[in-house]
């Protein structure tokens, strides 16, 4: 049987791509999927998945390799294997090694040929925290790989944009991992390098506030060795002439077209008129309808209409990497853009747009 047209994601919620249509998949099927996807061998073994869930019995384990099968509708896991799950794919089939592979071939390269194999290997992740829609306690230990991985990419790509002199790209980069870790040392170290080699003393001076304010609600005092690296990057920034940017579009990329949609983009383009008065709309809907895709399709769709930029804002938090502050750096780096911004575990439809927003997607329009 033909596997070529299967995917498998996990940079992001986890997804089972058949011929480019997603597969539902309930959470425990989601997880072992993604716990043999990111095996070496593609590989998980029955002792394995039995500390993770709970010790099922065997049957229950080959129930899932049956039913992930059933659900694909092809061959995806081997038959006939001792006590393992093996998934009948290549590893190229799974973004988790496409991006191993991505980042193994940039390294030792000169910055300039460097920086696009990091960017695509940066594409790969796609809107929402890497396996943000399994149990935490399951996959706390690949969340906390992946989260690492990304933080390392983001570090990785800033210098060899800041190398191959492509400056605004370097700050675009820098912001982006400021808005995803919070106030990581190297990150803001990064940061505030960018934001020096572009002339931009004001944004370095509102960050510095942030994070005095920010220790100050702690009851603790920011550390000398911070100060002293803001007052250089400050006087720094003030001798470089700041460049002129064109408005930020941090839309991730288009990687599913959403279908039977026309309603839901009509609604949208329909908010966006100058005379509807509305400034905010929510996309609601249950997990897997497909709101992140609206969202983020209709966003790129309509880019031009946002002459201040787009932003993408993650806005759900899971341990060891907080989600972002929306009135926090990311949106005032970006010089007040208006937001775009989708939730990261569920993709996108409509419903009932009052209560909590845990199934939302958040659109705010110009004012």
């Amino acid at each position: 049987m033909d596997l070529s047209g299967v995917r498998v994601e996990v940079l992001g919620p986890v997804r089972l791509l058949v011929d480019g249509a997603p597969v539902p998949l309930e959470p425990r099927l989601r997880t072992v999927l993604a716990l043999a996807a990111m095996s070496h061998e593609l590989t998980v073994t029955f002792e394995s998945l039995r500390r993770r869930l709970g010790d099922p019995a065997e049957a229950t384990i080959r129930g899932y390799a049956k039913e992930l099968r059933r659900r694909s509708g092809r061959e995806i896991v081997r038959k006939n294997q001792i006590k393992v799950i093996s998934l009948a794919l290549a590893k190229a089939q799974v973004d988790y090694w496409r991006f191993h592979e991505l980042v193994a071939r940039a390294r030792g390269l000169e910055p300039g040929a460097k920086a696009p194999l990091l960017r695509e290997a940066k594409g790969l992740w796609r809107s929402g925290e890497p396996l943000s829609d399994l149990p935490g306690d399951l996959v706390g230990s690949e969340i906390g790989e992946l989260t690492w991985r990304y933080r390392g990419l983001l570090l990785d790509l800033f210098d060899a944009e800041l190398a191959a002199d492509e400056l605004e790209a370097a700050v675009a980069v820098a912001e982006q991992a400021a808005s995803a870790f919070g106030d990581d040392n190297e990150v803001r170290q990064r940061l505030w390098q960018a934001w020096e080699r572009t002339g931009r003393s004001r944004e370095i001076r509102d960050d510095l506030a942030r994070r005095v304010e920010t220790a100050a609600a702690s009851g603790i005092d920011l550390p000398e060795a911070v100060w002293a690296q803001a007052r250089i990057a400050i006087a720094e920034a003030g001798r470089v002439k700041p460049m002129s940017s064109s408005p930020p579009n941090w839309l991730p990329p288009r990687t599913v077209e959403p279908r039977g949609r026309d309603r839901e983009f009509d609604d949208l383009d329909a908010l966006t008129d100058e005379r509807s008065g509305v400034r905010v709309a929510v996309i609601t809907g249950l997990g897997g309808a497909g709101k992140t895709v609206l969202a983020v399709n209709w966003g790129h769709g309509n880019a031009e209409h946002f002459p201040d930029g787009v932003l993408y804002v993650v806005a759900r938090s899971y341990p060891g990497r907080p989600g972002a502050d929306l009135d926090g750096q990311g949106v005032r780096a970006a010089g007040g853009a208006k937001i775009t911004h989708a939730h990261p575990d569920q993709p996108t439809a409509r419903g009932d747009t009052t209560g909590s927003c845990r199934h939302c997607s958040p659109l705010s329009f110009p004012a």
